[in-house]
């Protein structure tokens, strides 16, 4: 019992340190990205700002009618069967104007 009281005592992650990091801050606090706990590491908060960013991208291919699904940080679109199947341009030309909507440049790979 008395670990769970010490639990709701925890401190902020370090990079959460007012002026510590007042770059990423910043940055996140422009771009609306708050971890689910204030404990949570800088990783964790940055998974959720890909996670905005794969979500809006799958939106936006399912809005085309295209079947797709992501796993970690790829999208995956079978290569036939759909008449409305995207070009691997189309998709990064997609990833590309999704992750620029947060000042960032992705390096993408098909495979």
């Amino acid at each position: 019992q008395m670990k769970n009281a010490l639990r709701g005592l925890s401190a902020p992650a370090a990079w959460q340190t007012p002026g510590k990091y007042p770059y990423i801050q910043r940055y996140l606090d422009e771009n609306d990205v708050r971890p689910a706990k204030p404990t949570a590491s800088l990783s964790v908060a940055l998974m959720s700002l890909e996670s905005r960013i794969f979500t809006a991208v799958l939106a936006s291919l399912y809005r085309k009618r295209v079947d797709a699904v992501h796993i970690h940080d790829c999208i995956v679109i079978p290569e036939t069967g759909n008449k409305h199947q995207p070009t691997r341009e189309e998709v990064e030309r997609l990833m590309k104007k999704e992750y620029k909507k947060y000042g960032l440049v992705p390096t993408l790979k098909a495979e």
